[in-house]
């Protein structure tokens, strides 16, 4: 493969920015196909952090509002997928804090197990709701939130 110039890094990489919002891993990832020198690379991402093709904190208010309205994931997975984009902690708690004050957890999670549990085969109301909450778990809601929402639907809990 041929070697790219810092310059034609710099505009792929806007280019790359331009059509979504996008994290510094993303754009290291891209850098590490082009085979981009480590030592260019700091030169390159502050042009475009000067530039306002990448924010952290734009990325990670996309990512959380995207994951939840159209994934219907919960905080644990956002939590989850946001350290595995090397997002700093501190970020992390800020947004995921912004968004419990902003939306309830049960509108969004009834929904989901109410469609959930019209098409869950189980023998008996034990096994549905085990499985109901494997399920929500799976997305990423927390086990009292879910135990929650299983009252709303007149399954058994842990407590009965």
């Amino acid at each position: 493969m041929k070697e790219l110039t810092e310059q034609e890094v710099l505009f792929k990489l806007a280019a790359y920015c331009s059509r979504g919002e996008r994290c510094l891993f993303d754009l290291h990832k891209k850098m590490d196909q082009w085979e981009f020198p480590q030592a260019k690379r700091k030169e390159v991402i502050d042009r475009l952090i000067k530039e306002h093709f990448v924010d952290e904190e734009r990325y990670c208010h996309a990512f959380v509002r995207d994951k939840t309205l159209y994934s219907k994931w919960g905080i644990v997975k956002i939590t989850n997928a946001l350290r595995m984009k090397q997002i700093s902690p501190e970020l992390i708690r800020q947004i995921i804090h912004e968004q419990k004050e902003n939306g309830s957890v049960e509108e969004q999670l009834l929904p989901l197990l109410q469609a959930k549990n019209k098409s869950v085969k189980a023998e008996n109301d034990y096994e549905r709701r085990n499985k109901l909450i494997r399920f929500a778990l799976g997305r990423g809601f927390v086990y009292e939130d879910i135990l929650k929402c299983l009252k709303k639907l007149s399954l058994p809990t842990d407590e009965e």
